[in-house]
């Protein structure tokens, strides 16, 4: 998607510098590394996957500087892009050169020692099995987490236990999926609809165990449009703290990205980052 965007920016009198990664982890290290002194922002041409790269590697830094971020879509997870209405490469080339800048919270994960950052999801029990089915799938585009997500569930799922506190609240039980959300979208599922950018929060969605195959597969279909969540069997929340701890060191989805273990602690870190977006953007 990248050359659709650089013709534009160039003739809009942008000096870039482009910069291929090579290797997973290749995106947090220019981040983490760059002379930010010697640019006014950094546009990320990627999917999720990279956006979490450049924002914990930019967090990460020892001279604490940031820059905006700019967004030129091009994974197969772009949930920022669709919150910011720059799902079309040619949009959002567009509006970098209006400059228009909003201030984005993240969110601060400690996993048992490690600390990571946040901006979309931190998702536990259904969203990790569906991400580790996806993985194998990657053939199928966007498309498998649709897919993937309808065979799980009519598969039928597991009770997991665990206790979950939001800020002073604390819930145990046995749960289908617990979701942590920054953004509204995760790709194009509606996930969280009341969630916004620059609240402080994080919204959580909870769906405990028990629903039949059958509700589960209503919520799968209303997940899209955001009505799953006037559903009797989705709790909505939200907190500017969180914890989570299970039983056993199971896998978490971490802006689509499979990594890191329960039991972790996550802090809203209000209006950590820039983006440039559109005007209108929620």
């Amino acid at each position: 998607m990248v050359e659709l965007a650089l013709p534009f920016l160039e003739a809009n009198n942008f000096d870039i510098t482009v910069s291929e990664t090579q290797f997973k982890g290749h995106a947090t290290e220019l981040a983490n590394q760059l002379p930010f002194t010697d640019y006014a922002g950094i546009i990320v041409a990627g999917g999720d996957g990279t956006l979490h790269e450049v924002i914990n590697g930019m967090l990460a830094r020892q001279d604490g500087q940031t820059l905006p971020l700019g967004l030129i879509p091009g994974g197969s997870g772009n949930s920022l892009a669709v919150d910011l209405g720059l799902t079309d490469p040619t949009v959002a080339a567009q509006t970098l050169t209006l400059a228009h800048r909003r201030k984005m919270d993240v969110a601060k994960l400690n996993l048992g020692g490690s600390v990571k950052y946040t901006f979309n999801i931190v998702g536990w029990g259904l969203p990790t099995d569906i991400g580790i089915q996806a993985e194998k799938w990657r053939w199928l585009g966007p498309s498998r987490y649709t897919i993937v997500s309808l065979l799980k569930v009519l598969k039928g799922t597991q009770p997991r236990y665990a206790k979950l506190t939001l800020d002073e609240t604390v819930i145990a039980g046995n749960f289908t999926m617990i979701i942590a959300c920054n953004t509204r979208h995760s790709s194009d599922m509606n996930i969280a609809p009341k969630a916004e950018l620059d609240d402080g929060m994080i919204d959580v969605i909870v769906v405990r165990h028990g629903a039949s195959r059958l509700q589960l597969l209503t919520l799968l279909r209303q997940i899209y449009d955001g009505s799953h969540i006037q559903s009797p069997l989705v709790e909505y929340y939200t907190a500017t703290h969180m914890s989570l701890d299970s039983p056993g060191h199971e896998t978490l989805n971490i802006d689509g990205e499979l990594t890191g273990q329960t039991p972790f602690a996550l802090q809203v870190q209000p209006a950590a980052i820039e983006m440039f977006c559109k005007p209108d953007s929620v």
